[in-house]
């Protein structure tokens, strides 16, 4: 069983530190992924929150199935690592990235083709979504599906910075694009700037990664 006098100052300390990392992750991720609706309330005005929100909640769904799937590899890598099986790892992120591609595809395309039937069950027809929205909801569902394993993977190694770094850069582009973009294109223009930028500065760069890394 745990004692109290196992505990050290400096298991607390890196704890802490590992905490605090996380914190600065989950808060740069919210500023590029959560912040939409104010962006579109304040470019477009409050009336248009409805249009990109709803659906929005709707595709929602599509992260949260995978992440019940996909979350709990994170403690599993982490063991997985300390004990040194690193073919046991790379073989379930493998099989996790694929499960989540498969998962989150089959449940897009059921929104797409639905999602305004399902919408307008939800709601009424007061939000009528356009197909461009839609899609662009479903690629950026899938797409933050997909990575997510390989997240939880650098999760159980402890590598946060670099996802840090990868996330801030992902933010920056993205609300530059979705704040030059919204006025002129509308709202379906605010999904396809998160799904580009994520692929360009935060897929790419972590598919490369973990290439080097797992070789």
């Amino acid at each position: 069983a745990p004692q109290i006098h196992a505990a050290t100052k400096r298991h607390a300390a890196e704890i802490g530190k590992i905490g605090f990392v996380f914190f600065i992750l989950q808060v740069t991720t919210a500023v590029a992924y959560t912040s939409d609706s104010v962006l579109i309330a304040n470019k477009l005005g409050a009336a248009a929150v409805a249009e990109f929100a709803v659906p929005d909640r709707l595709f929602a769904l599509i992260s949260l199935v995978v992440g019940f799937v996909v979350m709990p590899l994170w403690p599993a890598f982490g063991e997985a690592f300390a004990r040194g099986d690193h073919v046991w790892a790379k073989r379930t992120l493998v099989k996790g990235t694929w499960l989540a591609l498969g998962v989150s595809t089959a449940l897009a395309i059921v929104m797409v083709v639905g999602g305004r039937a399902i919408i307008e069950a939800w709601v009424g027809s007061t939000v009528q979504p356009s197909v461009a929205l839609l899609i662009g909801l479903g690629a950026w569902r899938i797409l933050e599906a997909t990575a997510s394993a390989s997240s939880m993977y650098l999760n159980g190694l402890r590598i946060v910075w670099f996802q840090v770094a990868i996330a801030t850069m992902t933010a920056a582009v993205a609300l530059s694009a979705k704040l030059l973009m919204v006025e002129k294109f509308g709202v379906y223009i605010v999904p396809w700037a998160t799904f580009i930028s994520y692929a360009m500065f935060a897929g790419l760069p972590m598919l490369l990664f973990l290439k080097a890394r797992i070789k």
